[in-house]
């Protein structure tokens, strides 16, 4: 009798165990506006066609996304990385090997430091990616990225 009152007490610990990990899961703190805006300058070097320069020679977008994302992952855990800005300045300036400057050569284009370009980038999205409609405004639909998300507030419209 003792035996399964002991399975018994396993199984419920088991499926507190569970309802607590979803519970968790369900919870999770949104996306920092940091890791939105860092996640798209990385998914933006990856589409824009540009080479990667790296210590003496040329990646590809993809091969340069994942090189700045690990370099992100790296400097993220380590609690180095809170703003784009760090992001930009502390994993996508310099090679952290050699220090010398990563730029970036897009097609037609001459080579240019990589922090100028990702700075110019954010600034870009950051204008054109969080616009504020309230009631009566006008708003053109078509501008908004794929992967926009629309959060109403009392009576404005956010466009994240």
């Amino acid at each position: 009798m003792s035996h399964w009152f002991f399975k018994a007490g396993l199984l419920k610990a088991g499926c507190l165990l569970v309802g607590i990990g979803l519970l968790s899961w369900a919870h999770a703190a949104p996306p920092s506006v940091a890791e939105l805006e860092i996640g798209y300058l990385l998914q933006f070097i990856r589409q824009s066609g540009c080479e990667f320069y790296r210590n003496g020679r040329w990646y590809s977008p993809a091969e340069a996304q994942v090189h700045l994302r690990d370099k992100y992952k790296i400097l993220s855990a380590a609690n180095q990385i809170l703003t784009a800005e760090d992001f930009i300045e502390k994993a996508a300036t310099k090679s952290s090997l050699s220090g010398l400057a990563y730029r970036i050569r897009c097609p037609g284009t001459d080579p240019v430091p990589t922090r100028q370009w990702l700075l110019n980038e954010l600034s870009r999205y950051r204008t054109n990616a969080s616009p504020r409609v309230t009631r009566g405004d006008a708003f053109d639909w078509s501008r908004l990225p794929p992967s926009a998300s629309i959060v109403f507030a009392d009576s404005d419209l956010t466009v994240n």
